[in-house]
């Protein structure tokens, strides 16, 4: 089991991987991602939605105006539908996983690498590159 968190380790995630056959590793140079992360590229594992799960969730309020106390999701559904919902602490803003609307991308989850506990236990997965 992988196990991870946002940076004031609030909400924390667990991902089961007794087949991690099923997991890929992206490295996206896409622009909505650089946005994201603040960063050249971001790094993400993508597992099947099935096997994510969120094992404890903020109860502080946001502290971003407009956002809903309860979802602390902000849907960036873009035209094209890539890049769906993100999800992420509205207490100190570190991105916890994404959700992408896009035909083929459904039932997946966006995790980004940096948020595991354990980084190098993804450290021998194939890389693949999206831009």
């Amino acid at each position: 089991m992988l196990t991870g968190s946002c940076l004031c380790t609030v909400n924390r995630y667990t991902i089961l991987n007794e087949d991690a056959t099923v997991f890929r590793k992206i490295i996206c140079h896409c622009a909505r991602c650089r946005k994201i992360s603040g960063e050249y590229t971001t790094t993400n594992l993508v597992v099947p939605k099935t096997r994510f799960q969120l094992t404890s969730v903020s109860k502080w309020p946001s502290l971003v105006p407009g956002l809903s106390k309860t979802t602390r999701i902000f849907n960036a559904v873009l035209p094209d539908d890539k890049h769906g919902h993100i999800c992420f602490c509205s207490h100190c803003g570190s991105v916890l996983y994404r959700e992408s609307e896009m035909q083929g991308m459904r039932g997946l989850i966006f995790v980004p690498v940096g948020t595991l506990d354990d980084i190098d236990s993804v450290i021998n997965l194939r890389e693949e590159e999206w831009y």
